[in-house]
């Protein structure tokens, strides 16, 4: 899916020379986080309205300069990739600039960007969102796709959704609701099971019920 199909072109790059008060100005009939910024009609960066609020409004933004973060995106860049640089710099608009000549072509916004995530496949399909941990140095993630595999269950997508130097929390979307086979897969495999399942805790409440008698009767 290319991003050139988001672009918006509402907002003109504003110019370094204009004073904060013109900015603040044209925060207050939006709602956004970041304007685009330009000197001599090249895209130099964003500034954020937070930024501009303990800023001189009489000054112009030039002798706040520091403040202009040269943030953008290649228009060609994977949607994902993007998304990343939404999240590094917490901004609801991104500037999408042509790679072979460097010029602005507009921005795309964070809401049109989570919808791209929102039409795919991992969420759209029906079935099942499972979070498993592991230990970082006893995971792969293609053990993960290989045991869920053996047990007759498409994966429809993963991502390590946490990790630390201990461990890696990794959420995957199976193409099943039934899934008490997988997770008992991921178990004999080491795996922590993270997620709550209505199936699952029936089953293990059964197993567990198993031991107790168990123990019962070997009394």
């Amino acid at each position: 899916m290319k991003l050139s199909q988001y672009i918006i072109n509402d907002i003109d790059l504003q110019p370094i020379s204009q004073t904060v008060g013109a900015f603040k100005a044209i925060f207050k009939e939006f709602t956004y986080t970041h304007l685009p910024v330009a000197e001599n009609d090249v895209y130099i960066g964003l500034i954020a309205e937070n930024d501009l609020r303990c800023f001189d409004e009489t000054k112009t933004l030039t002798e706040y300069r520091y403040a202009i973060e040269n943030v953008h995106a290649d228009v060609n860049e994977n949607w994902l990739e993007v998304l990343a640089h939404f999240g590094k710099l917490e901004t609801n608009l991104l500037p999408l600039i042509n790679p072979e000549d460097q010029k602005y072509l507009g921005y795309i916004e964070l809401i049109d960007l989570l919808g791209i995530f929102s039409s795919t496949p991992f969420l759209q399909q029906e079935g099942a969102l499972v979070v498993i941990e592991k230990s970082a140095r006893d995971y792969t993630l293609s053990e993960v796709t290989q045991i869920a595999e053996q047990a007759n269950q498409t994966v429809l997508g993963l991502f390590i959704s946490e990790t630390d130097l201990n461990k890696v929390q990794i959420t995957l979307k199976i193409g099943s609701q039934s899934i008490t086979e997988v997770l008992a897969a991921f178990r004999r495999y080491d795996y922590q099971i993270v997620s709550l399942h209505q199936e699952d805790r029936h089953t293990q409440t059964i197993k567990e019920r198993s031991n107790y008698l168990k123990k019962y009767l070997d009394i």
